[in-house]
């Protein structure tokens, strides 16, 4: 479904697999979490049903939010060979008709990143190969795509990131999209997770959108603008 935010923010499509999800206002923007170690009270990609009680939705919700606000995304972002620019994580609220209480909400998270200032790849003839090389070293699944660029995979505790890094010399603007897919088989897209704002990209920049995602197959694709809408330019998958 497409929800916007209020005037400080992008719209975002939003769902999560099994738990539909709209989105609401920002509760953290520009700030840096902490890497302080936390365990959860609950398994958090313990999603409640519609027997659940309130307090167990509660819970489930309270152990997302720790988790997301004890995440050191920096050093996320620093193993990937790119350095944090900016984060926003928004809250997301989760429909009654999933047998949530009402107004329960859920924190996603989207960065922009800089992947051209690390000093370690600063000659510009390697940094293509190198970048690549560290985010699919971190990364469950990685593809090449038109531009060119990277669409990348990965998992962190109970969140799920799609990510694309631009390589090219001209300024594409388009989104990353995240999909819940029904099988492992082939490679396409499927039922919309999680979608990041849209942004005009340059050499080296990365964008990204993590949401809450249980055990299952998914994918991520890197949209661009036309003239008449967007055109996919590349798309990964895998069962995470």
């Amino acid at each position: 479904m497409q929800s916007s935010t209020t005037s400080r923010t992008r719209a975002l499509t939003v769902a999560v697999a099994g738990v539909a999800l709209v989105a609401s206002s920002v509760i953290a923007t520009g700030s840096q979490a902490t890497a302080e170690e936390h365990t959860p009270a609950v398994d958090a990609q313990e999603v409640p049903g519609v027997e659940s009680t309130d307090a167990e939705w509660l819970a489930w919700a309270t152990a997302l939010e720790d988790e997301v606000s004890t995440t050191d995304w920096a050093a996320d972002s620093a193993e990937r060979g790119c350095e944090l620019v900016s984060i926003d994580i928004r809250d997301t609220t989760v429909p009654e008709g999933q047998g949530a209480p009402a107004g329960l909400t859920i924190p996603i998270v989207e960065r922009s990143e800089d992947c051209t200032t690390t000093a370690s790849l600063a000659q510009t003839p390697r940094l293509q190969n190198r970048t690549t090389d560290a985010t699919a070293a971190l990364a469950s699944a990685c593809a090449s795509t038109s531009g060119p660029g990277t669409i990348c995979l990965t998992r962190s505790g109970s969140y799920v990131t799609s990510s694309f890094t631009y390589y090219g010399s001209s300024s594409p603007k388009g989104f990353v999209r995240l999909y819940q897919r029904s099988s492992s088989s082939g490679c396409g897209t499927g039922s919309t997770i999680a979608t990041g704002g849209s942004y005009t990209y340059s050499y080296g920049e990365t964008h990204s959108i993590s949401a809450y995602a249980g055990y299952g197959h998914y994918s991520g694709a890197f949209w661009r603008k036309t003239t008449f809408g967007h055109t996919n330019w590349g798309t990964v998958c895998d069962t995470l």
